[in-house]
């Protein structure tokens, strides 16, 4: 790659790496219903699905230095290392529902076979994983005369999760795979020079002979339970829903070749949470990592033990005001609790979903479990469309969130690994400002023999706030000091032809 990392802004190193991709997906499926009455309508259905993908370096594999707040802390010479790697998954499905009345109680319930399984050519890596899953939502209208529209509803449901082909570039010889020096960044200028490189401290997968896949990996499975209801008022159709999701057999990639007995662990002093009072101070686990243990990774993709959970209410709102006005409205409040894959607030840092360094390094274990990126909170969304006379259109739509999530880092200088940053607080334990945009739309149409021609003038950031997005998250004289806001208003014209 050439160009130096910042690791607290650009995210994670070997998540950087350009590659040339092919994909492809075909599938074939079915369904029948052997019973259709007026009491029971059951579905049964089955699937076969393939899917493959080959993929290549996209650029030269080179030196890459990365900092940690400004400190050189180690170079990656990381990529992928020459030819394809070629990846072939397949999935069987099969399920059977039963929807079924019970004077006023409706239930929909079912249960699902899932069975996927996955290789690398040119690896022993493989996966195979399946299991059943039972779905039941139950529908009842309480007041069938007084609030005909009423009805309020209750689920459980599991899903598995799909196998992403990615999962088999552990151990595999075209996988991205390198190694990592520390940087003694000598002069302390930040731009290395190719003696500042110091000695080897880890080797890096997924792929190569040191990474390998669990013989035994299960498929991770999310557990959900919720009540809702819809109903009618007026000329407004209202729906509610309130959920809790747990999430278990996450996967996660362990260090098995260098355990938590290869670290030296201390403590430092924090403040935690009381950045301005300082009165509740924290001892700050910090593990340093032995120098003989260095270059003796070895990485398994297995299950984790730990788990995720998110819980929360949706309510929305649509209908009619006259002929000409149509209005939207949501709102959401949620709360999350899970693993985060890598140190950091950003998409591929802050979400349980993905394979990272939690379980391979001990320091990004350190608070680890927080509030996820996807979750903010607190959300509104609202919309509203005029359809005036004489082909006038217009449009205005507005959107509130709470502030992202992030973790307040320290930073040790003085490991042997080089610096790191250590999370002092959880994700969530902090946040960003909150984000409140609108934007707007105004088109007016013309009929031209029969077709029609519109002018469209859109605007963005309607009222140009440039509220801030992004903070500095390190400790120090310039924590939460705004590093990104939003974008300026922008305004786009034009021409809608339709025929």
């Amino acid at each position: 790659m050439g160009w130096t990392v910042e690791r607290l802004n650009v995210g994670p190193v070997q998540e950087l790496f350009d590659a040339d991709s092919s994909r492809g997906r075909w599938g074939v499926s079915g369904w029948m219903e052997p019973v259709s009455s007026a009491h029971h309508r059951v579905r049964v259905g089955a699937s076969v699905a393939g899917t493959h993908s080959n993929t290549r370096p996209g650029e030269p594999r080179g030196l890459t230095p990365e900092t940690v707040g400004g400190i050189g802390a180690r170079v990656w010479d990381y990529g992928w290392p020459g030819g394809t790697a070629r990846w072939h998954g397949s999935e069987i499905d099969g399920y059977a529902t039963d929807q079924f009345h019970v004077g006023a109680l409706s239930v929909d319930a079912g249960l699902r076979f899932e069975s996927s399984r996955a290789s690398a050519q040119g690896s022993a890596g493989h996966i195979d994983w399946s299991g059943v899953t039972p779905r039941v939502l139950a529908r009842v209208r309480p007041l069938p005369t007084e609030r005909p529209n009423l009805t309020l509803l209750a689920g459980y449901a599991q899903y598995l999760s799909r196998l992403p082909l990615n999962l088999l570039a552990y151990g595999d010889p075209a996988g991205p795979q390198g190694v990592v020096y520390r940087w003694i960044d000598r002069n302390a200028d930040g731009i290395f020079q190719a003696r500042e490189r110091g000695p080897l401290v880890a080797r890096v997968g997924p792929g190569g002979p040191f990474s390998s896949i669990d013989a035994g990996l299960k498929a991770p499975r999310s557990n959900e339970v919720f009540l809702g209801f819809e109903t009618t008022i007026g000329t407004f159709r209202l729906r509610g829903l309130a959920y809790h999701r747990v999430e278990r057999n996450l996967l996660a990639s362990y260090n098995v070749g260098v355990p938590l007995s290869d670290y030296d662990l201390t403590y430092i002093p924090d403040p935690g949470n009381d950045v301005n009072g300082g009165t509740t101070l924290q001892l700050l686990p910090v593990y340093n990592r032995r120098a003989e243990s260095f270059g003796q990774d070895v990485y398994l993709l297995t299950n984790d033990s730990s788990r995720g959970s998110d819980r929360g209410l949706e309510l929305q709102t649509e209908g009619r005001i006259g002929t000409r006005v149509r209005l939207i409205f949501g709102a959401t409040a949620s709360t999350s609790h899970s693993p985060a894959a890598y140190r950091g607030f950003t998409a591929i840092e802050n979400d349980q979903g993905l394979v990272g360094e939690r379980r391979e390094l001990p320091n990004a274990e350190t608070y680890s479990k927080g509030r996820l990126f996807f979750e903010r909170g607190y959300t509104i969304k609202t919309a509203g469309v005029y359809d005036g006379p004489h082909d006038i259109h217009a449009a205005l739509v507005g959107r509130y969130q709470d502030g992202q999530h992030f973790a307040r880092f320290i930073i040790p200088t003085d490991l042997n690994q080089g610096a790191e940053p250590i999370r002092a607080i959880y994700n969530g334990d902090s946040r960003f400002t909150y984000v409140l945009t609108f934007d707007a739309r105004l088109e007016k149409g013309f009929v031209i023999g029969g077709t029609r021609l519109a002018g469209v003038v859109e605007v963005f950031n309607l009222r140009g706030t440039g509220i801030e997005v992004e903070e500095n998250v390190a400790w120090g004289p310039d924590y939460r000091q705004t590093s990104a806001v939003q974008p300026p208003r922008a305004i786009r014209l034009g021409l809608r032809l339709d025929f």
